[in-house]
């Protein structure tokens, strides 16, 4: 299992492809305890990916994203989990 969490937002309703048009931001990847609540914060000012920054740098200067993806854990393992979310909020 990776430190990996992910969340990012795209326009789906626009391409399929919405992967060529998303920012996400990424934690800074320190080790996450297991088996206990962890707080994690993102500065939405900041992403860590941008797939097209012609449409804006942060995602207050777009208005047309309708999807949010988590992405807990990474990729390629074989461990299984189960993930909880609380409190999901965006300022």
């Amino acid at each position: 299992m990776t430190n990996s969490v992910i969340i990012g937002f795209a326009d789906r309703s626009e391409t399929e492809q919405w992967w060529t048009d998303h920012q996400q931001f990424e934690n800074d990847g320190s080790a996450i305890p297991f088996d206990e609540w962890t707080t994690i914060t993102f500065n939405l000012d900041s992403p860590s990916f941008v797939a097209n920054a012609d449409n804006g740098a942060t995602p207050y200067d777009r208005n047309d994203y309708d999807m949010i993806f988590l992405n807990i854990g990474g990729n390629d393992h074989n461990n299984t989990g189960t993930f909880y979310v609380r409190n999901l909020s965006l300022d």
